[in-house]
């Protein structure tokens, strides 16, 4: 996202572009030999929009962005879009040349929902994940989060929800990242208080802890799920799987244990740590 004004260098040459409102989503396809600008979009209104992720279903090179707007935003050839609550979930599907093609929202009036992660489904789909208060409707019934509660939506070719699943608990929880392989969504994200992931409860030791866990590709059930924490803040960002390992990410606030039986002496102020586990 952009506030005010910035340049794309390349093809489209120092050409400025101005956000709409107070924060705007930009859309930038890049040259990957030259790093060059093949074509850009912007997406903004009198509110404020947030690109969060973005993912190539690698079958048809289909991008797909997700994020969250407010008010009313134009997205492109697929035209206006009005967000239901204070602020709506969006995903957006574009082809290589850049033609918006599929666009689909989730929010309802009185609530608020944030996406943050997306990743691609080899049936050129994909999983997002994210946060939301009040009652929505992510497209397999409602669901309701009093705090801030975590989910996670899997959308098929066509953006159309194929299940949805949410985290609850005593607290507050976000999944900030989703990636997918051999048939698992893996997902990063932060708790506060109590937080259920199926028939895992897992309990913060601090303010705010690292969470990480897996669903099943196919229905969303549940397969497993650990924290991790301090006693300060801490935050999981990022998860990435690979030929059976999963390598984690993120933010913590004092020492930890990383679920591995040893305890890093992380600074209070915050230090970065990435972690590496065998799944399967």
């Amino acid at each position: 996202h952009f506030d005010e004004q910035f340049a794309l260098p390349g093809l489209l040459g120092q050409i400025p572009t101005s956000s709409a409102g107070g924060r705007d989503i930009f859309v930038v396809d890049l040259n990957r030999e030259t790093g060059t600008a093949n074509w850009h979009h912007t997406y903004g209104g009198t509110g404020n929009e947030t690109a969060y992720g973005a993912a190539v279903t690698t079958a048809n090179d289909k991008l797909h962005v997700t994020g969250d707007f407010s008010g009313q935003v134009e997205f492109g050839a697929l035209g206006n879009a009005t967000a239901l609550g204070t602020s709506d979930v969006f995903v957006l599907k574009i082809n290589p040349e850049g033609e918006e093609r599929i666009l689909s929202t989730f929010g309802a009036a009185g609530a608020s929902a944030k996406g943050r992660g997306i990743a691609a489904t080899a049936e050129r789909g994909v999983v997002i994940s994210g946060l939301f208060t009040g009652a929505i409707d992510f497209g397999s019934g409602t669901q309701t989060s009093i705090d801030s509660d975590a989910f996670v939506v899997s959308l098929d070719s066509t953006l159309a929800t194929r299940w949805s699943q949410v985290f609850p608990g005593a607290g507050t929880a976000r999944a900030l990242d989703v990636d997918v392989e051999d048939g698992e969504v893996f997902v990063a994200g932060q708790y506060s208080g109590l937080l259920s992931v199926g028939v895992t409860m897992l309990t913060a030791i601090g303010g705010n802890d690292a969470f990480f866990g897996s669903l099943a590709l196919d229905d969303g059930t549940p397969n497993w799920a650990f924290g991790i924490g301090s006693t300060g803040a801490d935050f999981g960002w990022g998860a990435e799987s690979y030929q059976g390992r999963l390598y984690v990410t993120g933010a913590l606030s004092g020492p930890a244990d990383l679920a591995t039986g040893v305890l890093l002496d992380a600074s209070a102020d915050g230090d970065i740590f990435l972690g590496s586990y065998r799944v399967r």
